[in-house]
């Protein structure tokens, strides 16, 4: 009796360690389980807060901003500047000497063909080539400016121009002495001058 009682008792023993790792091991399982799915809520978690931040954030703000239909318009840039007009200009001087006849007044336009100005008793016409503007002021400067030259100006030796504007509208003339000056109205050019750390503005 008592060689049984030890073998069973050593038999309960065993089985008794043996369960202990058992629910250890299941204790481990779970332990990794419990700390692998709350990673996997992290994850998501961190995953729907960067959706919300990345999408949903921008459309509720969007939401609250006020929209602009964009028109069309101009911008204005303002500059304390000496300017220059440059236009197709020819003058015409008298090739002799009489009394001057004219058929135009300042600023009127003629037309190619038609006559100008006579020089009388000579009877020299002077006879538009083309479809121009007839003007009877004269600066001297109209070969000076002229589209051609203008990208070449000198900014300081156009400065230094004293510019004085005559009326030629006369009476009679002496041959070489300006008559009439055509101009073409069509096409104007501006020219200025502006400081280096400006010119940002208009490119």
């Amino acid at each position: 009796m008592t060689a049984v009682f030890l073998v069973s008792f050593w038999r309960r023993t065993s089985l008794d360690v043996g369960d202990g790792d058992v629910y250890n091991d299941v204790m481990k399982k779970k332990t990794k389980g419990r700390i692998k799915r709350i990673l996997i809520y992290l994850f998501i978690l961190a995953v729907l807060v960067l959706f919300s931040i990345i999408y949903l954030l921008p459309m509720v703000t969007d939401a609250f901003t006020r929209t602009t239909i964009v028109k069309y318009g101009n911008i204005q840039i303002v500059d304390n500047v000496t300017c220059y007009f440059v236009r197709d200009e020819i003058v015409y001087t008298a090739a002799d000497s009489g009394t001057i006849q004219y058929y135009y007044e300042e600023g009127e336009l003629v037309r190619k063909g038609s006559k100008i100005i006579d020089i009388l008793p000579s009877g020299i016409s002077y006879v538009a080539n083309e479809n121009r503007l007839v003007s009877y002021y004269v600066d001297g400067c109209e070969e000076v400016f002229t589209p051609e030259t203008m990208a070449s100006l000198n900014r300081k030796q156009i400065e230094e121009l004293q510019i004085t504007v005559n009326n030629i509208k006369r009476e009679s003339a002496i041959a070489g002495e300006p008559l009439y000056k055509a101009v073409d109205n069509t096409v104007w050019y501006v020219v200025f001058w502006v400081e280096s750390n400006e010119l940002l503005k208009y490119t």
